[in-house]
């Protein structure tokens, strides 16, 4: 199993080192698709083209078929941005939205034993189905959760997958009371990568200008580190 540290200095080799004429090229990604891959090259190699034209059930249909193509790790998250968002919790509800395997859910419960700890992902396992604070959901479409609901709402590696990016920001934005946390690669856009993203921002400057923030932005270990507190 190897963490998001390691990854992020293959995927700098190819996303920094690589000239983009050979990044681009179908055939030599092609190659290191299927090594990674294997039998589901293709679904990674064609998602940034097909994806405009899914409905809801394919989007997810695709995230439950790759679950175990992806490479398997306990989080997405570098060591220190795990440490910045367990550090940058505010009030007494909390909920991660877009929290994969829930890996930063079951952390904060652990840390926080008095805290109400939510999360909320379109791909849950069974494990988690059988949780109580465990909801299924879109990002852009939190109509479940009411206005101004939780002290802080988490949002890491996941506004890079979403479809409709602002109509997100403006759901997670409408759900948080004090504090928004976002985390999300900074990342080179490819026409091939090795995820499943379609929102690429290489700084910081560039993220700020998409979401007209006020907050504070940082690079914490590869990542954009984004904190926004409201009024």
């Amino acid at each position: 199993m190897l963490s998001r540290d390691l990854t992020s200095v293959f995927n700098y080799v190819f996303d920094q080192l690589l000239p983009p004429a050979l990044r681009d090229a179908r055939w030599f990604m092609g190659i290191w698709f299927s090594i990674v891959f294997k039998d589901k090259k293709n679904i990674f190699m064609d998602f940034k083209q097909n994806v405009h034209k899914m409905t809801d059930e394919e989007y997810a249909a695709v995230y439950l078929e790759t679950r175990d193509a992806i490479l398997k790790r306990e989080t997405d998250l570098n060591k220190r941005c795990v440490e910045a968002i367990t550090a940058g919790i505010v009030g007494d509800n909390v909920i991660d939205v877009g929290c994969g395997s829930g890996y930063m859910v079951e952390r904060l419960k652990a840390e926080y034993p008095k805290k109400t700890i939510h999360g909320l992902d379109i791909a849950l396992t069974n494990a988690q189905l059988g949780k109580d604070y465990y909801y299924s959901g879109f990002a852009e479409n939190l109509n479940m959760i009411g206005d101004r609901m939780y002290d802080t709402v988490i949002c890491s590696h996941v506004l890079e997958h979403v479809r409709d990016f602002f109509l997100a920001l403006s759901e997670l934005r409408r759900v948080t009371k004090h504090r928004l946390i976002i985390v999300l690669p900074c990342q080179r856009e490819y026409k091939y990568t090795f995820d499943l993203h379609i929102h690429f921002f290489q700084y910081t400057q560039s993220f700020l200008n998409h979401i007209r923030g006020n907050g504070e932005c940082r690079v914490i270990g590869g990542d954009i580190f984004y904190v926004e507190d409201m009024e």
